[in-house]
């Protein structure tokens, strides 16, 4: 069976957005622990340096992939047949400038994250890559610089920031170790709570930021369940309200035991890396679907 372009575009969408996250959460991560004098931070900050180039070595892979299902869709053609197709899409078309600004932008990120001491400016080439993301979507309706486009941006990277920042913390930071010496608990926590904090704002932006273009996009609340772009968004929705729940719960429930020496310490670690774990794949799963409303005509388009 033939691979449906469309299809593909999706899900090499997820894993590009995905990888995104990963390298923009494991840079900010690196700031964060940089600040400890531990072995225990050392050595994490090591560790995402790698997460960080090997996220954004595999968004340039994914991003190749896109541009090739874009050929095809556009020369409409089988993928196989599309490689003659790529050189016109990217000198004859608006998507081929987008998609070379984007691919840009993660050159520049690569390049970033392989260097020491800029671990926070990752993050400025990732905007440029989500801004040129959005050029390709109806959220450039009003033009490339409007309140949408910016609101369409800004929704864009938080959920990637809190995507990725789950994911590195359950797989990456949290993965292997409960206990160990004062100092390393003490910076367990402190990095912990700067993982809460940040997740807490960028939840509080996606709310904000969602429920405008919820505003903007939607005629109503019928359009939720009569419209397949609606029923897609009431899947999203649901998937970030049972993450933000798994985050609240560790907030409120977990991380306040983190600090008890022993065992009831080292049994709070553990329950925080397997929710955080839950939660990233509920969080993929919301990624997944806002890869399919990005490519999705919504409600009264007439596309």
């Amino acid at each position: 069976m033939p691979l449906d372009p469309v299809v593909g575009q999706r899900a090499a969408a997820v894993v590009l957005h995905g990888a995104v996250a990963v390298c923009a959460a494991a840079s900010l991560g690196r700031a964060w622990l940089a600040r400890g004098a531990s072995d225990w931070a050392a050595v994490r900050v090591r560790r995402l340096g790698r997460w960080a180039v090997a996220g954004a070595i595999l968004a340039l892979l994914a991003q190749g992939v896109v541009l090739w299902l874009q050929a095809a869709v556009m020369a409409d053609v089988p993928p196989a047949e599309a490689a003659g197709a790529i050189r016109d899409v990217l000198v004859h078309s608006r998507y081929g400038i987008d998609w070379s600004v984007g691919a840009a932008a993660l050159a520049a990120a690569l390049a970033l994250a392989c260097l020491r001491g800029t671990r926070p400016l990752a993050l400025a080439p990732l905007c440029v890559f989500w801004y040129a993301r959005c050029l390709n979507s109806h959220a450039a309706e009003q033009g490339d610089v409007s309140l949408l486009m910016i609101v369409y941006v800004t929704h864009l990277g938080l959920i990637s920031l809190w995507v990725g920042e789950v994911l590195v913390a359950g797989l990456a930071v949290l993965a292997d170790g409960r206990g160990g010496p004062d100092d390393a608990r003490t910076e367990r926590i402190t990095y912990v709570q700067a993982l809460s904090d940040s997740a807490t704002l960028a939840l509080a932006g996606i709310f904000a930021t969602g429920t405008y273009l919820a505003w903007h996009i939607l005629s109503g609340p019928g359009d939720l369940v009569a419209d397949p772009y609606g029923r897609t968004l009431l899947a999203k929705l649901a998937c970030v309200g049972l993450a933000a729940a798994m985050g609240g719960y560790n907030r409120f429930y977990v991380m306040p035991a983190l600090p008890v020496p022993g065992a009831a310490g080292a049994a709070a670690a553990l329950r925080l890396r397997r929710v955080l774990r839950w939660e990233g794949g509920v969080l993929l799963a919301a990624l997944a679907l806002a890869a399919v409303l990005a490519s999705s005509a919504p409600p009264g388009s007439g596309t």
